[in-house]
């Protein structure tokens, strides 16, 4: 900690731990997650750092609202039935998504 504030990573892992223990979280039916405790999270601690505008912090959390569901969607329920939970096997993907759209990285063909 220092003075008033957390450090990000700590500041990020508290936020998400209490939007998920508040049920501050949606659920997307087709995949069967809830993209919004990490997706929104991590977004939110990134654009802080880099001073981000609105519209790069929207941009960056559709971006990862896109890819943990269409991932998501992909897998469907035969995760769970296999012995996986979808939000903690696609969430990660959506924040890195996310967080590489904040920071301006782009995709290499």
């Amino acid at each position: 900690m220092h003075g008033n504030t957390f450090q990000p990573q700590y500041a990020m892992l508290l936020n998400s731990a209490y939007a998920h223990n508040l049920d501050f979280d949606d659920t997307h039916l087709e995949g069967v997650v809830h993209p919004s405790v990490t997706v929104i999270t991590a977004a939110l601690t990134v654009a802080e750092m880099l001073n981000s505008t609105g519209d790069e912090l929207l941009t960056a959390i559709a971006t990862g609202y896109e890819v943990v569901c269409r991932l998501s969607t992909a897998i469907g329920e035969s995760g769970y039935r296999k012995g996986f939970h979808n939000s903690s096997n696609c969430e990660i993907f959506g924040s890195v998504a996310a967080v590489s759209s904040l920071k301006g990285l782009k995709q290499e063909v």
